[in-house]
């Protein structure tokens, strides 16, 4: 799990996903904001329709906060991002979870050169 200051606020995050900023691709799609503070914090949305059983979802939702916690140090800060889950998975492993979200937060700008 993020800690608690990489989380982003429940009432903050439908402000976030108004907004228009998004990247996406096959498998997950980042919407992002600026924030006011200079950390980036993150949210993670897995739907029902991806896997009905919890611990399908609670392990996508793992896999991709654990790919954002040890990519931390290389993200930019003052933004909040919400990430959704576009396909199942659950099957990935570790390492190409973090590939994938290191390649979608380049993508997106939200990385520090």
């Amino acid at each position: 799990m993020l800690p608690k200051s990489h989380r982003i606020p429940s009432p903050i995050i439908r402000t976030v996903l108004q907004s228009r900023q998004r990247v996406r691709n096959d498998v997950l799609e980042c919407i992002f904001a600026p924030n006011k503070t200079t950390t980036s914090r993150f949210a993670v949305i897995v739907s029902l329709k991806r896997d009905k059983r919890a611990v399908k979802r609670n392990r996508m939702r793992r896999l991709i906060h654990e790919s954002i916690h040890h990519l931390l140090p290389t993200i930019a800060g003052g933004w909040d991002c919400v990430v959704i889950v576009q396909k199942n998975i659950a099957g990935y492993r570790q390492i190409d979870m973090e590939t994938a979200m290191r390649l979608f937060l380049n993508k997106a700008g939200l990385t520090i050169s």
